[in-house]
């Protein structure tokens, strides 16, 4: 079973630094062009602890620390976010927990902060962050062609999203 506890600073472990650092993991996120710390990532965490527009979770499974989700650019006013995701420990990918994380971080936003629409991107060869997403009801809604770079060619991003009628439905 899947556990989402709010972030916060005692959650930074070398380990997690390691998922940040290893480019396997991290082949689709701009984390790849970083270089990361358990300093720089403790005051990663303490900026997104204060960010009233964000949400960001640990997500925990029998007791040990995997990934983290957020929702993030929370508009109170247009009732959106976005959310991203990660299971960084890849021993767990594959095994439904980054779509159980998805599902939980949806009912908050859609039940506990009572937004309209959550959306998300990803690289257009990122099938697995897509298969979590339309497992829980997200449809692709547009492509932006070349988009990213990814190594020595260009990628397009896909753009998802779902409404909170959508989740609704799917969740009575």
């Amino acid at each position: 079973m899947i556990i989402l506890k709010k972030i916060q600073n005692s959650d930074v472990s070398s380990e997690w630094v390691s998922w940040l650092n290893n480019k396997k993991i991290n082949k689709y996120s701009n984390q790849r062009f970083l270089k990361h710390s358990v300093k720089t990532q403790k005051e990663f965490i303490r900026k997104k602890i204060k960010d009233k527009s964000s949400r960001m979770f640990a997500i925990f499974y029998l007791k040990q620390h995997i990934g983290i989700i957020e929702l993030t650019k929370i508009d109170n006013v247009h009732k959106n976010c976005i959310v991203s995701f990660m299971i960084g420990n890849n021993k767990y990918w594959n095994k439904g927990l980054a779509s159980e994380a998805l599902r939980q971080i949806l009912d908050i936003g859609f039940k506990t902060l009572k937004l309209k629409k959550i959306t998300s991107s990803t690289y257009a060869d990122n099938i697995g962050s897509e298969r979590v997403m339309l497992k829980n009801g997200f449809k692709v809604e547009g492509l932006i062609k070349n988009f990213y770079k990814y190594g020595n060619k260009r990628m397009d991003k896909k753009l998802l999203g779902i409404s909170d009628k959508e989740y609704l439905k799917r969740n009575k």
